[in-house]
């Protein structure tokens, strides 16, 4: 699984959210408090008890004595302990070292609503002519609700997955992009087992997400440049259950759906 702790992105990832040390001969990675509803402080908030922050890239520094707020950079003139605690120090795990990336993307024919400007097939075909965004990865997958072609001789297609439950519920329309469009929560849920399932196939074993470093899903329209990110991943130390990086800073749990990293 993926649920070890969070690593933040940007300037910090390499200091404070992965800061590494060595306890007992033990090689030690920093990761931020699992994510738990209502447990952590806000940006600026007291975290004297907590002693951890929600908002990415925000960490608990103490002020005085039993005194501790969710700051980016710890102000002058405080004691400037970092709080989150022994448990966000944890042991790395070198049975996943290196930057190879496992990645992949959806297209979602049947969205429930008729946008002019869904751009979604074109800028994934676009991407694969060229060799970019997940087709520069060293593993890249397709998903879809439909099997349509990738390119010209149709070797190349999209995985189709299917499932009773795709258009049950619609996202509300309050504005702005997504109003009335099926909610893609079960159609996710049918490509994750899909991805595991490829790890014990006889065919697909080799190419599983299980032989690579990274899983990296991103959404068409995103600027995704891999070379990029595995420059970033090269000093990232995980522990042996995972660990997932928030890349959207001072907001509350960075991560989101459009570029995810694990």
């Amino acid at each position: 699984g993926f649920a070890a702790g969070r690593a933040s992105a940007g300037g910090s990832m390499m200091t404070s959210a992965l800061k590494r040390g060595a306890t007992q001969e033990k090689e030690l990675t920093k990761i931020r408090k699992p994510v738990a509803e209502g447990q952590c402080a806000a940006a600026n908030g007291m975290c004297s008890a907590s002693k951890c922050c929600k908002t990415t890239n925000y960490y608990c520094w103490q002020k005085t004595q039993g005194e501790a707020y969710c700051k980016e950079k710890c102000p002058a003139g405080w004691l400037c302990t970092e709080l989150e605690g022994e448990d966000t120090m944890v042991p790395v795990a070198h049975d996943s070292d290196g930057t190879s990336l496992f990645c992949f993307s959806t297209y979602v024919k049947n969205r429930g609503v008729d946008d002019a400007d869904d751009y979604s097939l074109d800028l994934l075909l676009t991407q694969l002519k060229v060799k970019t965004g997940i087709f520069a990865c060293d593993e890249w997958r397709v998903f879809s609700d439909v099997k349509i072609g990738l390119n010209n001789d149709g070797s190349l297609q999209t995985i189709q997955v299917s499932g009773d439950d795709f258009h049950g519920s619609r996202r509300k329309d309050v504005g702005g992009w997504g109003g009335g469009q099926w909610i893609n929560t079960p159609l996710y849920r049918q490509v994750w087992k899909k991805i595991a399932a490829e790890k014990d196939d006889p065919v697909m074993g080799a190419r599983s997400y299980f032989t690579k470093s990274w899983m990296v899903k991103a959404d068409p329209d995103v600027v995704f440049i891999a070379a990029r990110l595995q420059q970033k991943l090269a000093g990232v130390k995980t522990p042996k259950e995972g660990v997932y990086i928030e890349h959207c800073k001072e907001v509350n749990y960075g991560f989101f759906g459009s570029l995810e990293v694990m």
